[in-house]
C-alpha cells in the first residue's frame, strides 16, 4: 500500500443580513490519489484498510444564525458531504465492492444531509434560560438508493452491481 496524497480546496462567504440575522457558508472539495477506507472481514468487528484509485469528496457546510433580540436567540448548521470512490482496488486484504466496468461507488457512511438546530430564550440579563435543540442525520448510506439503482439497471451491455440487489 502506498500513501495517498490530496488536494483540498475550501471557498467560504460570510454576509449578514441587517442586525438579526448572519449567514456563512462554505464549499469543500477533496480530491484524493489512492484513496483509503476500510472494510470488514464477513461479519466479524474485525476491520483492516483498503486502497482504491481516487477518491472524490465535495460537500459544503452552512451556518445561520440570530444574535440576541430581546433574550431570544437561534443557531442552525447544516452540511452535507458525498465521498465516491474509483475502482479499481489497488491495496489492502480481502475483495470488497466491485462495480460493472468500474464504474465509481459510494462508501456507506456517506452523510447526504445533517443539521443541527438550537433556539433558546433568557427573558433577563442573569437568570434561567430556556433551550430547544434538535438535530436531523440523513444516516448511513446502507446500499443502493432507488435512482441509482434505475440508472444502473437502464446501462446496456452491464451486469448489474451488487450494490442494487
Amino acid at each position: 500500500m502506498s500513501p495517498g496524497f490530496r488536494n483540498e480546496y475550501h471557498a467560504g462567504i460570510e454576509q449578514a443580513f441587517g442586525k438579526y440575522l448572519v449567514f456563512s457558508g462554505e464549499w469543500i472539495s477533496k480530491y484524493t490519489h489512492n484513496g483509503y477506507d476500510f472494510s470488514v472481514l464477513g461479519n466479524t468487528p474485525i476491520t483492516f484498510p483498503i486502497e482504491w484509485h481516487n477518491s472524490k469528496i465535495p460537500g459544503y457546510a452552512g451556518r445561520v444564525s440570530v444574535p440576541d433580540i430581546h433574550g431570544f436567540s437561534a443557531l442552525v448548521v447544516f452540511s452535507s458531504v458525498a465521498a465516491r470512490f474509483f475502482q479499481p482496488q489497488i491495496g489492502g486484504a480481502g475483495a470488497t465492492v466491485a462495480t460493472a466496468a468500474g464504474l465509481p461507488f459510494r462508501v456507506d457512511h456517506d452523510e447526504t444531509f445533517n443539521q443541527t438546530t438550537h433556539l433558546q430564550y433568557q427573558p433577563w440579563k442573569r437568570g434561567p434560560w430556556v433551550g430547544f435543540n434538535w438535530r436531523y442525520d440523513s444516516g448511513l448510506v446502507a446500499g443502493a438508493t432507488l435512482l441509482r439503482a434505475a440508472r444502473v439497471e437502464r446501462l446496456p451491455g452491464i451486469a448489474r452491481p451488487r450494490w442494487c440487489e
